[in-house]
C-alpha cells in the first residue's frame, strides 16, 4: 500500500508539472486523471497537493 501511494505521489507530481501542454481536450483528460489519482491519495497527503489541482481546475473552466 505504501508503495501504491508513493507511486501514486510520483505519478501525480509528473501530470500536474505537464498539465499545461497540449491542447484543452488533452489537458481536460490530464485533469481528470489527476484528480482520480489526488481522490486515491490518504487524507492527511491531499492538502499539499489540492492548491495545484484547484488552480489546474480552474485554468481548464477558463479554457486557458
Amino acid at each position: 500500500a505504501l508503495e501504491e501511494h508513493m507511486q501514486d505521489e510520483k505519478e501525480l507530481t509528473h501530470l500536474l508539472q505537464e498539465s499545461d501542454k497540449g491542447s484543452i481536450t488533452e489537458q481536460k483528460k490530464k485533469y481528470i486523471k489527476i484528480f482520480s489519482i489526488y481522490e486515491k491519495l490518504p487524507r492527511k497527503v491531499q492538502p499539499q497537493y489540492y492548491p495545484q489541482v484547484v488552480q489546474l481546475r480552474d485554468r481548464l473552466e477558463r479554457g486557458k
